[in-house]
């Protein structure tokens, strides 16, 4: 669901993430006077009005949750800022990024853009250490990771 959104009351952000899918410009989290954003934002570029995108998750709680299949759902969408973001497929990638709640692994959540439900990925494997400010690149069907760095600041490796 779309809200109609005045651009005034977007207000000014830093380290948010930006995609165009279908001529709609996706703003989601970033920052604003020091405080971590959750929200996403979206600039119809036909209509050049702005909407605010209201996400759904599978549980109304943050906290973890067992599933009856054994899996655990987490919160699925922080406050985060200095995160990457790329489409695949009718999905937003949200990929790293800092927020108030650290993780020594790097996180993958997803923003689905036409139930807008939004969730964690489980990524498995030689999974990179958490880190911001990294760049990312979509090559076939797999996601590359250069730089960044870490919660204290520190330069992550090239990949």
């Amino acid at each position: 669901m779309e809200t109609e959104v005045d651009f005034k009351q977007i207000g000014g952000t830093t380290d948010h993430a930006v995609v165009v899918v279908d001529e709609k410009l996706y703003i989601v989290g970033g920052s604003r006077n020091g405080r971590y954003l959750s929200d996403v934002q979206v600039f119809d570029l036909r209509s050049l009005t702005w909407s605010s995108l209201k996400l759904k998750t599978e549980s109304s709680s943050t906290e973890n949750i067992q599933e009856d299949d054994g899996s655990s759902l987490r919160e699925a969408f922080p406050a985060i800022s200095d995160h990457r973001m790329i489409k695949w497929g009718n999905k937003l990638l949200l990929i790293g990024g800092h927020s108030k709640k650290s993780s020594d692994n790097m996180s993958v959540r997803f923003i689905d853009l036409e139930t807008h439900l939004c969730g964690v990925i489980d990524v498995s494997g030689n999974v990179l250490a958490s880190r911001g400010g990294h760049s990312i690149t979509l090559v076939g069907s797999r996601v590359l990771v250069f730089g960044g760095e870490d919660k204290n600041m520190r330069l992550c490796s090239r990949t």
